[in-house]
């Protein structure tokens, strides 16, 4: 979360005020009394923390703050986190100036569902490291967001900042893009993270330093990031219920755009990569791929339940130890250059859970049938993320929609896009969508089919050097199109091909052949 780069917007507060400060909204930071607080802000933290007059100046203040709280509002339970993306660096002579980027994430529950986010990094008495906090408010119906900065808390917006202009993709919605909880790396085996899959251990420090023995460090609360992951579902659930019902009156979706954008287009993405390890790869080991890479199973296969056969996808690592030498593939952070990959290997940009959590609702809502939704992620799903091609197809959305199954946009979407095809030309995202629309016969098993054809060629040219040299090449062109949003936060996240010059951007056709976008 960044509020501002210059001027300092909070260069002239006090320490120990609160203000409220929206980047690309509020010119200056705006002081909140005791009364702006109790009425504005409603979540756990403005009501345990602000509101009574406590302003902490570190975690550790914060916390103990909560944990004396009683009543209603009181969040008990805790959960603590670790993640630093240089976590499964050993400490030695060459790494010792390393900044591995080392943080954690803590949760306070109630019950199962985390009430308020913490997000900082050692030492957790320190007044000016950084110290991210965002916690949900019932009355509004979502997530509030704070940020202690020069002695100063910071209300920076509400998720409802996240959607719309002129904050939207500022301060903690630069990374926060849709305004929920963000785990870019969610799913098994969660690279990065202290997990089930990989700990990040005492050894990436050196022998002499005391911080492995800080309590909040070595806490019994703390947590693996496999139970993080279902917080973060949790989380997300709970945000993009609160959208549609706060959007929805009298049987219509409001700001229909706004959530079909998240179908259409890559607002936001995860980090997926191959369960295994990458030191341990042997010439004699097959890699396994994330499906993600390749297309949107999680919501074509997943979501809309097409009948396609999915088989694992798989190289010879023997074709990816080559690759990581040929391109001279390392991890850099500022002026640190290892020739090494991350410690899981293949790691590449998917589609986001919060794009997938959107469709759901569409679904369940009745805003969306599902042999529309269906059409629309088969334009151009060889590329699940960045598809310049698929978003052009937001512009032909209402703005409203009944909420009858379907039916209102069945009956307006496929005319608004037919009618400027002879405009668009016949190479068109609006014909391709049309000629799926109107699959003549058994257009469900069509559909499939043509899945499974492309699938098919997928592991095939997995088989071979040049094919999968070809998709090494398109997982590096993700990266760096990754690497040019505010979410790629540190130089260690995702590895480098050094020696792989990349003119243009690369995409994936349906007959698996890899192109210049």
């Amino acid at each position: 979360m960044v509020l501002d780069h210059a001027p300092e917007p909070l260069a002239d507060i006090a320490p120990g005020e609160v203000v409220r400060f929206f980047l690309g909204q509020d010119d200056i930071a705006v002081v909140l009394a005791p009364s702006d607080i109790q009425r504005e802000l409603n979540d756990p933290f403005a009501r345990l923390v602000l509101t009574p007059g406590h302003r902490p100046k570190n975690l550790v203040e914060v916390l103990k703050i909560i944990d004396l709280a009683t009543g209603a509002d009181a969040v008990p339970g805790q959960r603590i986190y670790r993640i630093a993306d240089g976590g499964q660096i050993p400490w030695n002579d060459e790494t010792a100036t390393l900044d591995r980027h080392l943080r954690i994430a803590i949760t306070r529950h109630r019950g199962e569902e985390a009430e308020l986010f913490i997000s900082t990094a050692p030492p957790f008495s320190s007044e000016t490291i950084f110290l991210q906090i965002f916690a949900w408010d019932p009355k509004s119906g979502a997530y509030n967001f704070y940020e202690r900065r020069r002695g100063v808390w910071s209300w920076a917006g509400s998720s409802w900042q996240a959607l719309m202009e002129p904050t939207r993709g500022r301060g903690p919605f630069d990374s926060h893009v849709n305004g929920g909880p963000v785990m870019k790396e969610l799913k098994l085996p969660w690279m990065h993270w202290h997990s089930q899959s990989s700990q990040i251990r005492d050894d990436i420090f050196a022998p002499d330093d005391p911080f492995p023995k800080d309590p909040l460090w070595n806490s019994s609360n703390l947590k693996g990031a496999e139970d993080l992951e279902l917080i973060v579902r949790s989380g997300t659930a709970r945000w993009t219920r609160s959208r549609f019902d706060r959007r929805t009156a009298n049987g219509r979706l409001s700001n229909a755009r706004e959530f079909l954008r998240q179908i259409l287009t890559t607002t936001t993405v995860n980090l997926a990569c191959s369960p295994q390890p990458s030191a341990s790869l042997s010439d004699d080991d097959m890699l396994r791929l994330p499906t993600t890479f390749f297309l949107n199973s999680d919501c074509l296969v997943g979501e809309l339940a097409l009948p396609a056969t999915l088989s694992r996808a798989k190289t010879p690592a023997s074709f990816y130890r080559a690759g990581l030498e040929k391109y001279e593939v390392c991890l850099r952070d500022g002026g640190n250059i290892f020739k090494r990959d991350t410690h899981f290997a293949f790691p590449v940009p998917e589609p986001s859970l919060e794009d997938q959590m959107v469709l759901r609702e569409l679904l369940a809502r009745g805003a969306i049938s599902r042999r529309l939704a269906l059409c629309l992620l088969m334009v151009d799903f060889p590329n699940p993320v960045f598809s310049d091609r698929r978003a052009t197809l937001l512009e032909h959305i209402p703005e409203a929609l009944v909420l009858d199954g379907g039916a209102d946009l069945d009956g307006r979407f496929p005319a608004a896009v037919k009618s400027v095809i002879a405009s668009k030309g016949a190479d068109s995202a609006e014909a391709e969508f049309t000629m799926l629309w109107e699959t003549a016969g058994d257009w469900e098993m069509e559909f499939a089919a043509r899945v499974d054809r492309y699938w098919a060629l997928v592991l095939a040219r997995l088989l071979t050097a040049e094919g999968f040299d070809a998709f090494f090449q398109l997982a590096e062109s993700r990266r760096r199109q990754f690497r040019n949003r505010p979410l790629a936060e540190f130089g260690l996240t995702l590895p480098v091909a050094t020696k792989l010059d990349l003119p243009a951007f690369l995409s994936l056709t349906e007959q698996a052949q890899v192109r210049p976008l």
